[in-house]
C-alpha cells in the first residue's frame, strides 16, 4: 500500500491522510571538508538526498540518521545545536540563508590499514522542492 492511503474507499476514490498533504520534499546537497591537511576526503562524499519531512529541522533530523547510516558520518546533538548558518549573497534579497554548516566526524582508512576519527566540516545546502504537476487540493 502507498504511504498516506487508507484501505477503505468513499465512492472509487482514495482517501488520504491529511498529514501527507503538509510534507514538503526538501533536497540537501552537501560539501564535504576534512579540518586535517594530512588527509583528503572527496568533496561530494555525503550524496545528495531527497528528504520528505514537514518542516526543515524534521527533514534535519532525517539527514543526520541517513548520514550516520549511509556515510558513516557521525553528526552529534552537540553539533546540531551549535549549527552555523550558511548564507549566499543576492543582488536583489541581500544575503539569503541557504542551509547549515555542521561539525562531523567520521573513521578514515590509513595506508597502515589502522583507522583514525577525523573531524569533517560539512556544508550543506537545503533546497525546498516542488512539483509544477503535484496538486494539493484532494477531492
Amino acid at each position: 500500500m502507498l504511504p498516506g492511503f487508507v484501505t477503505h474507499y468513499r465512492g472509487y476514490k482514495p482517501t488520504i491522510r491529511k498529514r501527507c498533504l503538509n510534507m514538503k520534499n526538501f533536497l540537501f546537497k552537501t560539501n564535504t571538508n576534512i579540518n586535517d591537511n594530512n588527509y583528503w576526503i572527496d568533496s561530494d562524499y555525503i550524496k545528495e538526498m531527497k528528504i520528505e519531512a514537514n518542516t526543515v529541522e524534521e527533514a534535519l533530523t532525517t539527514y543526520v540518521k541517513n548520514a550516520q547510516d549511509d556515510f558513516y558520518v557521525i553528526i552529534s546533538k552537540n553539533a546540531i545545536a551549535n549549527k552555523q548558518k550558511m548564507y549566499r549573497d543576492s543582488r536583489k534579497e541581500g544575503s539569503v540563508q541557504i542551509g547549515y554548516v555542521l561539525a562531523a566526524l567520521t573513521e578514515i582508512q590509513k595506508e597502515s590499514g589502522s583507522w583514525v576519527k577525523k573531524w569533517l566540516s560539512l556544508w550543506i545546502e537545503i533546497e525546498e522542492v516542488s512539483s509544477p504537476f503535484a496538486s494539493t487540493e484532494i477531492e
